[in-house]
């Protein structure tokens, strides 16, 4: 069961400061219904809201968001789906992050294919590194 670290890695981004466009203000307005429906507890109304968001594409954290949810619903295999789809989206964006949280799901969710997921992300930002 998740601890209050992943309570808190499950909480909804923060809307970056800015101009706003409307699809960036109906994003937000949608994740933060997700995330208001998982903190109620309606696990499987917040899963299908995100599966609505994540139709406009990977989001990270809706992917984070949908992993939690399914945990919470006991849907291991589409947990650890939406825990690979978060990997691959968030290394895209920034590999460090993706890793830590990876790290973190792993210690929720032992499972093979996100071990090694991981082990491949680490691999790949120490070669990077080893260039850099």
């Amino acid at each position: 069961m998740p601890g209050a670290a992943s309570a808190a890695s499950a909480r909804a981004p923060e809307v970056p400061a800015g101009p706003k466009t409307p699809s960036s203000s109906l994003y937000a307005f949608a994740l933060r219904k997700a995330q208001e429906q998982f903190d109620a507890g309606n696990y499987e109304d917040a899963a299908q809201a995100c599966d609505r968001i994540l139709k406009r594409g990977e989001i990270p954290e809706v992917l984070l968001l949908l992993a939690h949810c399914y945990m919470k619903l006991g849907r291991k295999p589409d947990a650890v789906a939406a825990c690979m789809r978060y990997a691959d989206a968030e290394a895209a964006v920034d590999p460090t992050k993706a890793l830590e949280t990876l790290t973190e799901l792993v210690k929720e969710l032992p499972d093979p294919a996100m071990i090694l997921r991981r082990s491949r992300l680490l691999t790949t930002i120490r070669q990077v590194e080893r260039v850099v």
